[in-house]
């Protein structure tokens, strides 16, 4: 089971749905679905975790995402984002440019600090120099260049991927030669793992 949210603006006295799916073990695997709403202007609900704790995270994500507090929850903490976030990013009246101002604070937050390290090294440039170039901005335009340069560095190696998957032949060549180069490189370690534990090494079928 679990809990995700919806976030529906115009949906007055009852902006924010929390969305439960239940699948019964017992009863052949039959589901149930569970919408309960509340206001954006008292956005609470009870939580469920003392009869469901593997809902935790999920009610952790939710609130993060969308801003409902579960009632009773014994951490609700954010989960996704830094601690130090301001609003709920999939709501439909977050900014896409984010309310977090760049600034590089490894301990205050984690995650943006991580995207500037990211960008950084995948640019060549220095933290000081992206924290520099993205000043009194929001961080919605850092995400976007960060994501722009993994997919730059990933390309080459989405080519050659698609090049094999084109021409399974050549795949099975290296798939092959690859297993051959693991059985040489695992073949000591096993025989030493035998040695050591006093197994008798497999012999060939006759």
């Amino acid at each position: 089971m679990g809990v995700s949210g919806v976030h529906w603006p115009d949906d007055a006295g009852r902006e924010l749905h929390a969305v439960y799916h239940f699948r019964s073990m017992t009863h052949g695997g039959r589901y149930v679905r569970v919408e309960v709403t509340c206001p954006d202007t008292d956005p609470h609900i009870p939580s469920i975790t003392a009869t469901y704790p593997a809902n935790d995270w999920h009610e952790r994500e939710t609130w993060d995402m969308f801003g409902i507090i579960f009632e009773g929850h014994l951490d609700l903490r954010r989960i996704l984002t830094d601690y130090g976030f301001i609003g709920h990013p999939f709501r439909k009246d977050f900014p896409l440019i984010g309310n977090v101002e760049v600034r590089y604070d490894p301990e205050g937050q984690p995650g943006l600090a991580n995207l500037i390290e990211i960008l950084a090294v995948l640019t060549g440039r220095s933290t000081d120099d992206v924290v520099a170039e993205y000043a009194g901005s929001m961080y919605g335009p850092l995400k976007v260049a960060a994501a722009e340069a993994v997919v730059a560095l990933a390309e080459p190696f989405a080519a050659r991927t698609r090049e094999l998957l084109d021409d399974p032949a050549e795949l099975d060549r290296l798939m092959a030669a690859g297993a051959e180069r693991a059985r040489a490189v695992a073949a000591e370690t096993v025989a030493l793992t035998y040695d050591r534990l006093g197994l008798v090494p497999a012999q060939p079928m006759p």
